[in-house]
C-alpha cells in the first residue's frame, strides 16, 4: 500500500477565500500543497483503502470513517471527472482518494478550493469545511497513465 496523506481545507466563513491546511498522517510523507498553506498537527486517522494486487491494476475506493455519509464512490478511473453539485448538508466533505501512477493529480472543490497531490501510489483523506456553503462540486484531474478511485462523503467531525 502507498503512502497516506491527510489534508484539511477550510473555507472562510465569509466565503471570500479558502486556506489549505495540510497535515501528514505518517512520517516520511512529503507535503504537496499550494504556497498559501499552513500546516496543522498530524492526524492518525487515515483512510482505509482496498487496492488489489498490482497484477490486476485495479484501484478501489476507500471505506470512510465511522459517522460519514457516502455521497459517491468511483473505482478504476482515469482522466478528468466532474461531479455534482452536491447539497452541503453536513459540516465537512471528505474526499478519500487512492491513486496509482506517477505525477500530480488535482482535486478541485469549486469555490471551496483546489489542491494538487503527488500520485505515487498514494492513499489520502482530504477534508473540506462546508460551513456557509449550500452546495459543492468535485473535479478530479489525473495525468495520462494514472488510475484513481474516490469516495466522497460528508460528516460533522474533524477526522
Amino acid at each position: 500500500m502507498g503512502r497516506h496523506h491527510v489534508m484539511i481545507l477550510r473555507a472562510s466563513l465569509l466565503g471570500t477565500s479558502a486556506a489549505l491546511v495540510a497535515a501528514l498522517a505518517l512520517s516520511g510523507c512529503t507535503q504537496s500543497t499550494p504556497d498559501t498553506t499552513a500546516p496543522t498537527s498530524p492526524s492518525t486517522n487515515g483512510p482505509e483503502t482496498s487496492t488489489s494486487s498490482a497484477a490486476s491494476g485495479s484501484v478501489l475506493h476507500a471505506t470512510p470513517s465511522p459517522g460519514a455519509t457516502v455521497l459517491k464512490t468511483l473505482d478504476n478511473q482515469s482522466g478528468t471527472i466532474a461531479m455534482g453539485p452536491f447539497p452541503a448538508t453536513r459540516k465537512f466533505a471528505y474526499v478519500y482518494l487512492t491513486c496509482n501512477g506517477s505525477g500530480r493529480i488535482d482535486v478541485d472543490m469549486g469555490s471551496i478550493g483546489t489542491y494538487p497531490l503527488d500520485c505515487d501510489d498514494v492513499d489520502s483523506l482530504n477534508q473540506f469545511q462546508l460551513t456557509g456553503k449550500s452546495n459543492f462540486t468535485v473535479t478530479i484531474t489525473a495525468q495520462p497513465g494514472q488510475k484513481w478511485a474516490m469516495t466522497l462523503a460528508e460528516g460533522d467531525a474533524v477526522v
